[in-house]
Formats: C-alpha cells, structure tokens, sequence
C-alpha cells in the first residue's frame, strides 16, 4: 500500500507479478509514483489506483507482457502523466490484460490494446478523462483488442485503429457517450 510520499524508479522499472506463479498487488491512495510499470510480467499483477500521480514521463505502462502474464490497471481517482512521443500504455502486449478507469485522469502519447503479436487487452471506460496526443490501437497484429466505452470523457489527437496489422481483431463498442478523435477513424 502506497499511501504518501514518492515511489521513484525512473532509473528501472516496477514490475508487478514478474514470474509464473507470482501474484502481485499495488494499491496506490496518495503520493507519486514514478518510472516505468509492468503490471503481469510473466505473473499475475494488480495495480490499483484510487488517488495520488503516477508520472511515466517518457517510460510505459505495460499491462500483461509475456504470453503468460496476467495484469490488470483499475483508476478511479488521481491521475497518470506522460510526456513526449512516449509513453505508452499496452493492455495485453503479450498476455491477458485488463484496463479499467471509473475515475481520475490519463493523459499519455499512445494507448494500445491487444498486442505483442498474441496479446489479448480489454479496456473498460465507464468515467474520468483519457486523453491521447497520438493515437488508440485497439487490436494490434495477430492480437484482440476491445475497448467498452460508456461513460467518462475520452479524447484522441490522431488516429484511432480498430484491428491494425496482419491478424489484428478490434472491437470499439461506444454506448451513451462521445468519442472525439481529431485524426482518422481506421477500421
């Protein structure tokens, strides 16, 4: 439980659920987390958001890495901050990932779920703001990727890809809300 004060591993990465078999959970109230994050390297991680910043500045957030991993975000207040042509954040680069946000503010470069050639990412949107300054993948190539948007404010400067690449599979289901995109809409 991080519940104030600064986590800062910019010079190297918080993995969350690094081998097989591992369980990891992080559940950040207040204070600022910095650096990189992989949430289910091989393992099975949480991370759960309910207040305080998470700066990427110019690292990722990677949520399920390897075909075995399991890793699931949950944001329902506080704010991710990133900078630059990165971060990103991947939802299923590899493995199963979850991205729920009920709150809060995301505000990053690029947003990709399902990918790593096998990955398998599901975002769920029900509140907050997610803001991309380049674009939204959902269902990169030979991987599946669905993204649930019903409530919240979501906004993409750029394109936002439904199923890009050989073998990618997108779903973009938008239910009682508005999605604002700036570039194209590529399905």
């Amino acid at each position: 439980t991080h519940a104030g004060g600064e986590v800062n591993v910019s010079a190297a990465t918080l993995i969350i659920g690094e081998s097989a078999g591992s369980k990891g959970t992080y559940l950040l109230q207040d204070g600022s987390l910095s650096g990189g994050i992989v949430i289910g390297d091989a393992g099975t991680g949480e991370l759960i958001q309910t207040g305080g910043i998470i700066n990427l500045a110019s690292a990722d957030m990677i949520i399920a890495d390897e075909t075995t991993g399991v890793g699931e975000f949950n944001i329902s207040a506080g704010s991710v901050n990133g900078s630059g042509t990165t971060p990103y954040i991947y939802v299923g680069n590899g493995g199963d990932g979850v991205y729920n946000q009920t709150g809060g503010t995301v505000s990053l470069n690029q947003l990709r779920v399902g990918n790593g050639g096998s990955g398998t990412g599901t975002a769920n949107i029900s509140g907050g703001l997610l803001e991309m300054t380049s674009s939204m993948t959902i269902g990169a190539a030979n991987s599946t990727g669905v993204v649930n948007y019903t409530g919240g404010e979501v906004n993409v400067t750029g394109n936002l890809h439904v199923g890009w690449g050989n073998g990618g599979t997108g779903e973009l289901v938008v239910t009682g809300t508005t999605l604002d995109i700036t570039g194209t809409l590529q399905v």
